[in-house]
Formats: structure tokens, C-alpha cells, sequence
């Protein structure tokens, strides 16, 4: 079971952000943060209270606010951090449903790329031990085979044997089912194998897909075989290695700089052990997925307050329950960053808002005013609009619009 901070004395650790250098001004935060928790051996591990450059407000939202759009940032595909399915190029990396997982590292590609990912990795680690102390949400949904591979308890499907083709492809299908999936389809071609090697006809390149640089030792079994392809000869062996490499051997360095950002905010305790479940973890810091279920008129209409001028039966209340069971994945993701500072909701929903999400009336403005929030206590105030339409409309600007900083008090 998952345990939050304890009662001892905390330092708040008070930070000015600049947006336009999330992930510096994090590494920069955090790492001064582990500084002071060191300097500070009797104290609980220190606090963090956000406020953003030129803006208004600090507190709850802000610091969750910046939590989301550093979590974020790390999934930028220019960072070349996460393996990726994106056909396209993109200014983000598509999250599969297997989670996000790093590609293989290796010595051979330098001391500054090393040391480049390491601090990545372990700011990445930070942010989820501030998210888990301090219950707040992140952005940034972690492979449970990769937190396992940083030390978190294996869930009972979880193994990082790769000895035998059948693990090799079980541990891979974890990861990159796609994958897995096309190496199945391989294997199948070899029991039809004759003197004309299908497998080899194929001419696949013995390397790691998605990241050829890295080395892989297979070698052909056949006489006169080629040594730069995959053949029916080497087929399993190609298998066993790049399962090995994507999920163990290349993941190694990032999963410890992972570990260390973690425990170096831990309490003492928990310092040489990680007594936590790898989708427990995830459940908690990173929220629920987006389950239609939260998004419910049943739903909404039983964790959302209304007051100050609505009651849960009137006309406003029933439109804009209305407006929210209409919203898709990417206005859902809008609308809670705009009202909670996080485009993922708790597990259990509205309901596990807290404070829960009230609605209320603002005393001017009509259809020509959009509707204002504050992230710190989940209080949305919206006017009294004419129609359905302008409602919506008016929120489609917000939530779009208003969320790109802290513009009012």
C-alpha cells in the first residue's frame, strides 16, 4: 500500500519558472532540491511551490501546472529519449499503449549523451517522487517494464528474462507488442525453411529496429550465409538479442539514474529499497487513463458541485453536464488543465477531485465573457449564457486559450 509524506518538519523549496525553459529550469530546481534535502538530514524532503515568470498566482495550480507541462516537454521527440511508433515527424512522441518506453543506450554513443540522458532520467525520477509525496499528477505515463527494470516491484505478468525465444518475445510484447507481433510472424516462416531461405530473401538488417546504431551480436550458423541479414539460421538468436537489448541491456543506464533521482527524495526509510508496485506507481502519480465511464452524465452529475447562484436542476447545470459529455479525448485533456492544472484525472474520476470541482455563477458578463478558473481549488466560475451554443463556444476558447498561463488573480 501506497504511503504519502509523513508528519516531520519540511522545507518549502519556492521556484520562478520560465516557460520557455521547462525542462533546464527543472533539472536546475530539483538538483538543488536534493542538495538541501542532504543538507538537511532530520527533515522530510522539501516542498515545491511554483510561480511562472510575468504571471500572476503561486500555490497548488502553478506548481501543478508546471509538473504537467515539464512532463510533457520530456516527450518531445527531439530529446530522442523514447522508442516511437510515429510515422510522421512530430513535435511529440506518441504514447503507445504499452507506455513510454526509453531507447537503448549505450557507452559506445559518448560520455556527453550518457551524461545528457542520465540528467534527464534522473530529473524524471524527482518529478515522480514529488508527485507521489506532494499528490500530484504528472503527464508522462512510464512502461511498467521499465520501472520494474529501475527497481519497483514486478507486477505478476512482469519478467526480464530473455533467455529463450518464447520469454524474449513474452518480455517484448510488453514493450512494443507491434514488434513482438512482426518476430512471431518471422519465426512462423521458418518452419517452412528449405534450400531457398525465405528468411534471408527478406534481406532484414541485423540490427536493433528503431535504433540501428546500436550493437548487436548475431552470427550466421550457415555456411556461406550472408552476416548482415536475418536468416532462418539466426532468426532466434536475432529475436533473443533484440529483446534483450530494447528491454534490459539498453535500458540499464537510464533506469539507474531513474532509481537514484528517486530515492534522493525519498524519506530515509525508503533509501536503499523500493517497496513499490510498478503499476501501483502509475496508477497514483500518473492518474487514471481516459475512461469513458469519468466522462458520464451519471458521473459527472454526482462529483461536480454547483452553487452560488446554480443548483444542480437548472437549465445551466443540465447544459453544461451536457457540454462536458460531448467533449473528445483532446477536449477532455483541455478542459482538466484549464480547471485542475493537469490533463489527467485521479483514479476514481471527478470524484477523487480534491477539493471537488464547483461550478459557479459569475456576477457579470453574459455572452460576451468566458468562463475563469482557479487550478488551486478546482472552481470554475462561468456566466449565465444564453444558449447551449454560446456556451460552448465561449468554452472552446477557454480552454483552448486559457491555458497557456496565469493571467488573472
Amino acid at each position: 500500500m501506497l504511503r504519502t509524506r509523513t508528519q516531520v518538519p519540511t522545507v518549502c523549496f519556492k521556484m520562478t519558472v520560465d516557460r520557455t525553459c521547462l525542462i533546464e529550469n527543472a533539472c536546475s530546481a530539483f538538483e538543488k532540491m536534493s542538495e538541501l534535502r542532504s543538507g538537511l538530514p532530520s527533515m522530510g524532503p522539501p516542498t515545491l511551490e511554483v510561480e511562472f515568470l510575468n504571471e500572476v498566482g503561486t500555490g497548488t495550480g502553478p506548481t501543478m501546472e508546471f509538473l504537467t507541462v515539464t512532463s510533457r516537454a520530456l516527450r518531445k521527440s527531439h530529446l530522442n529519449l523514447w522508442r516511437s511508433s510515429n510515422v510522421e515527424k512530430s513535435e511529440y512522441v506518441n504514447v503507445p499503449p504499452e507506455g513510454l518506453f526509453p531507447k537503448p543506450l549505450t557507452r559506445l554513443m559518448g560520455t556527453p549523451e550518457i551524461e545528457r540522458q542520465e540528467k534527464l532520467f534522473r530529473m524524471m525520477g524527482r518529478l515522480f517522487a514529488i508527485s507521489l509525496l506532494d499528490r500530484h499528477l504528472v503527464d508522462l505515463p512510464l512502461s511498467p517494464v521499465f520501472l520494474v527494470a529501475a527497481g519497483f516491484l514486478p507486477c505478476r505478468t512482469s519478467s526480464r528474462n530473455t533467455k529463450d525465444v518464447c520469454e524474449a518475445l513474452h518480455i517484448l510484447s510488453s514493450v512494443d507488442r507491434e514488434l513482438a507481433e512482426s518476430f512471431r510472424k518471422l519465426l512462423a516462416l521458418k518452419k517452412s525453411e528449405d534450400e531457398n531461405d525465405s528468411i534471408a530473401s527478406l534481406e532484414l538488417p541485423l540490427e536493433i529496429p528503431g535504433s540501428p546504431s546500436y550493437p548487436l551480436r548475431v552470427m550466421s550458423r550457415r555456411r556461406g550465409g550472408r552476416a548482415d541479414v536475418v536468416t532462418s539460421s539466426n532468426v532466434e538468436q536475432y529475436v533473443i538479442q533484440v529483446a534483450r537489448v530494447i528491454c534490459v541491456e539498453g535500458i540499464a543506464i537510464q533506469a539507474k539514474a531513474f532509481r537514484s533521482g528517486f530515492l534522493s527524495f525519498m524519506p530515509r526509510t525508503n533509501k536503499n529499497n523500493i517497496l513499490l508496485d510498478a503499476n501501483e506507481l502509475l496508477s497514483v502519480v500518473c492518474g487514471s487513463n481516459d475512461e469513458d465511464t469519468h466522462w458520464s452524465e451519471t458521473a459527472l452529475s454526482a462529483s461536480i458541485a454547483f452553487d452560488h447562484g446554480f443548483s444542480k436542476n437548472s437549465k445551466f447545470s443540465k447544459q453544461f453536464l451536457r457540454l462536458m459529455t460531448s467533449f473528445d479525448k483532446s477536449q477532455r485533456r483541455a478542459f482538466l488543465c484549464f480547471t485542475t492544472g493537469c490533463p489527467r484525472l485521479p483514479i476514481g474520476g471527478f470524484g477523487a477531485l480534491t477539493p471537488p470541482l464547483t461550478v459557479v455563477r459569475k456576477s457579470y458578463g453574459g455572452d460576451s465573457h468566458l468562463p475563469s478558473a482557479s487550478t488551486c481549488t478546482h472552481y470554475l466560475k462561468v456566466p449565465e449564457y444564453s444558449d447551449f451554443e454560446a456556451m460552448k463556444e465561449k468554452f472552446r476558447v477557454a480552454i483552448l486559450d486559457g491555458s497557456l498561463g496565469f493571467l488573472m488573480s
